[in-house]
C-alpha cells in the first residue's frame, strides 16, 4: 500500500478535515472501517509562515514548505498533499 504524506498545520482545522475525509473515503472505497490507509502528518507553524509572507520572504517560505516535503519524503510517503484554507493571497 502507498503511503500519503500531508503538510498539515496551515489551518490545523484543514488537517483535520481532509485526514478524516480520506480516511472515510478509503475505508468506503476498500468497503470495511477496519482498515486505515498510511498517512504520515507534517505540521509546521502557520505563524511562523504567515510572518515570512507579510515580510515578502518568499525564498524562506519556499524552504520551509520544501524542508517539510523533504521530511515526508524521508518518511518513506510516495505522494502528498498540502492542507489549509486560511493562506492569505501573495499576489
Amino acid at each position: 500500500m502507498q503511503k500519503l504524506g500531508i503538510i498539515g498545520g496551515i489551518g490545523p482545522e484543514a488537517t483535520m478535515n481532509y485526514y478524516s475525509a480520506i480516511i472515510k473515503r478509503y475505508q468506503e472505497r476498500i468497503g470495511t472501517d477496519k482498515e486505515l490507509p498510511r498517512i504520515t502528518i507534517e505540521s509546521i507553524n502557520m505563524y511562523h509562515m504567515f510572518r515570512l509572507l507579510d515580510a515578502q520572504q518568499y525564498d524562506k517560505v519556499a524552504g520551509y514548505v520544501g524542508a517539510a516535503a523533504n521530511n515526508l519524503l524521508k518518511a518513506g510517503c510516495d505522494s502528498g498533499l498540502m492542507c489549509g484554507n486560511t493562506p492569505p493571497s501573495i499576489i
